[in-house]
C-alpha cells in the first residue's frame, strides 16, 4: 500500500469520526439548546425518565465521590485549554489526545454516579463501569435520547433499542454532510460499526480462553459458524458511552495517525473538537445530574464550588452546568 493512499485512509476516517460527532452536536443543541439552555432542558429530561421517580438519597462513599468528580472535571477543563487559550491549528495536534481526555473525564463521572446507586457494586474497571452504564439506560431507563439509545446483537442479527419506532437506517456515506434531520442514521451508523469492534473483540477473547480444540487437537485460529453465538455473548450493549471508548482506543492505540495526519484543516479540527466538547460536557452533566439526585444536590453543589474556588478555567465547563443540579 503506498504512502499516499494510507493518508486518504487516515483523512477518510478521520471525517467519518468528525462526522458522527457533529451530527450528534447538530441533534443534541437542536433538541436540547446551546449554551446554559442545554443544561436547563437536559435537566428536565433527565427528571422525565420513568426511573428518576425511583432515585432516592443514601448514605455513600462520599470521598470515593468527591474524588472521582474532581478528576473527572480536572480532565474536562484540561481538554478545553487547546480551544480557549491556543491557536487554531493546535487543536489539528490536541484532538489526539482530547479524544483520551474526553473518555476519562465521562468515565470518571460515571464512576461517581454508578458508586452512588444500590443496584450496582462497582468493580472500578471499564468494561464492568461501561456495563453500569447499559444497565442504567435499558433496565433502570435513567438516561433521556440520545445516551438510551443501544445497539446490542450479534454479528448475524443487530437490534437498535430506544431509537424512534418507525426508523429504517438510510445508507448514508460516511463522507457526507452531517445533518440533523438524519441523526439517527448517524448514531446508528456510529453504534453498529462500534457494535461490529466489540464483537471482533468478543471473538478473539474467546480463542484466547476456549478450551475447545479443532479436530486435529490445535487450538482454533478463528471462531467456527458454530460457535460464533457462544464467541459473541460477552458483548456488551453498544451506547455512546461506548462509542467514547472507542475514540480512546482508536486515537490511544489503533488509529493514531487518525486524528493528526488525518485531519485536512484547522476548520475540520475545531469542528471535531467542538463536537466532542459538546456530547462529553453534555454526558457528564447527566450523570452529575443522577449522581445529586441520589446523593443530594446540595452535596454535589458544595464539592464543585469548591472546586471552581480552586480551578478558575472549570467556570467554562463545571461552572455553566452547576447551577442546574
Amino acid at each position: 500500500m503506498t504512502e499516499e493512499s494510507e493518508d486518504d485512509k487516515s483523512s477518510s476516517s478521520f471525517r467519518t469520526y468528525r462526522n458522527y460527532l457533529v451530527a450528534i452536536q447538530l441533534w443534541l443543541t437542536d433538541r436540547y439548546g446551546v449554551g446554559d439552555e442545554i443544561y436547563a432542558s437536559l435537566s428536565s429530561a433527565v427528571q422525565s425518565q420513568p426511573g428518576f421517580r425511583d432515585l432516592y438519597l443514601g448514605s455513600h462513599n462520599e470521598w470515593f465521590i468527591k474524588e472521582r468528580l474532581r478528576n473527572a472535571w480536572a480532565t474536562e477543563v484540561v481538554m478545553h485549554l487547546p480551544a480557549a487559550f491556543g491557536h487554531p491549528d493546535i487543536l489539528v495536534y490536541a484532538n489526539h489526545w482530547a479524544c483520551v481526555q474526553a473518555y476519562y473525564a465521562t468515565y470518571l463521572a460515571a464512576e461517581a454516579y454508578l458508586e452512588t446507586t444500590p443496584w450496582w457494586r462497582l468493580k472500578r474497571t471499564h468494561k464492568d463501569t461501561l456495563r453500569g452504564l447499559a444497565v442504567a439506560a435499558e433496565k433502570k431507563r435513567l438516561f433521556p435520547p440520545p445516551w438510551d439509545a443501544m445497539c446490542v446483537g450479534g454479528s448475524k442479527q443487530f437490534s437498535l433499542v430506544n431509537f424512534p419506532e418507525s426508523f429504517t437506517p438510510s445508507d448514508i456515506s460516511n463522507l457526507s454532510n452531517p445533518s440533523r434531520f438524519y441523526f439517527w442514521d448517524w448514531l446508528e451508523k456510529a453504534l453498529r460499526t462500534t457494535r461490529l469492534g466489540e464483537l471482533r473483540e468478543a471473538r478473539k477473547r474467546w480463542i484466547r480462553s476456549t478450551p475447545k480444540r479443532t479436530t486435529k487437537g490445535t487450538k482454533y485460529s478463528k471462531v467456527p459458524p458454530k460457535y460464533r453465538e457462544e464467541a459473541e455473548k460477552g458483548a456488551e450493549p453498544s451506547t455512546l458511552f461506548r462509542f467514547l471508548y472507542r475514540l480512546r482506543i482508536a486515537s490511544n492505540y489503533a488509529d493514531a495517525d487518525v486524528f493528526v495526519l488525518g485531519t485536512e484543516s484547522s476548520q475540520a479540527a475545531a469542528e471535531f473538537n467542538r463536537a466532542l466538547t459538546t456530547l462529553v460536557g453534555s454526558s457528564m452533566f447527566v450523570l452529575e445530574k443522577l449522581a445529586a439526585a441520589t446523593l443530594g444536590g446540595q452535596t454535589v453543589a458544595d464539592m464543585g464550588r469548591a472546586f471552581l474556588a480552586s480551578v478558575p478555567p472549570a467556570r467554562a465547563t463545571l461552572g455553566v452546568r452547576l447551577p442546574h443540579l
